[in-house]
């Protein structure tokens, strides 16, 4: 879902959530895309309601689907700020470790184990969707990064007969923009989390890697021995 926020110069609001930030006004002479995270900035100089619908559809197809929502009758004859930002990120992460061997305990209990392969930390954004999880998962199969009789990192899982030890791990989504205490609103709620987890850990066995996993959502002691070290982060932006 994509929204339009406008400020003019004399209302520059703050909005909360992770990709928001305080609208900052910005002079120019054309309206032009400017990326920031999940933020999209059309800036130019407009002179009424009309010029800012016009800016919007400057966009193009970058900004397909928009909505332009409550603009203003009146607006500031010589700046202007549109802010279009993704109301549902999509930023699954994961944290690759290579490893020697690794394990995960739930009270006490082992409930995943595996030798020579990956351990895969999972965290699943809000507006995550299925497809995003097979990517993913295709991603971690095939990333080469065990070496070759050269020393080259040239080899996956799919190619060394390796195993993934996958673990949800929401807290990859934390956002420490603010304060101290980190932010986890960013992270989709264990009702939607919990099927994507599964369907990435599905996804990877489908592709004939052999899967271990821990328990979502329970407290975990995860061990490993990263050989390497080698530990790599991906996403889905």
């Amino acid at each position: 879902m994509i929204a339009l926020a406008i400020a003019s110069a004399e209302a520059t609001p703050t909005r909360d959530g992770g990709a928001e930030r305080q609208a900052e006004v910005v002079r120019g002479d054309d309206v032009r895309r400017v990326v920031d995270g999940n933020e999209h900035r059309a800036v130019g100089e407009e002179p009424d309601r009309d010029g800012a619908v016009a800016a919007s559809e400057r966009l193009g197809e970058e900004t397909r689907g928009a909505n332009v929502d409550g603009l203003p009758a009146e607006v500031d004859e010589r700046e202007l700020v549109l802010l279009v930002h993704e109301v549902e990120s999509r930023e699954m992460k994961v944290v690759l470790q290579r490893v020697s061997r690794a394990s995960v305990v739930v009270r006490g209990s082992l409930r995943g184990e595996i030798g020579p392969g990956l351990l895969v930390l999972l965290g699943i954004a809000d507006g995550d969707r299925e497809d995003d999880a097979a990517r993913l998962a295709g991603k971690v199969a095939r990333l080469r990064v065990f070496e070759d009789e050269t020393g080259r990192f040239d080899r996956s899982l799919l190619d060394t007969g390796g195993a993934a030890l996958v673990v949800s791990q929401f807290t990859l989504l934390a956002d420490t923009v603010k304060g101290n205490r980190p932010s986890f609103t960013a992270a989709a709620p264990a009702e939607r989390a919990e099927p994507l987890y599964e369907s990435f850990s599905a996804a990877l066995r489908e592709l004939g890697v052999a899967v271990e996993a821990g328990v979502f959502g329970a407290r975990m002691e995860v061990e490993l021995v990263n050989d390497g070290p080698v530990t790599i982060v991906l996403d889905t932006t």
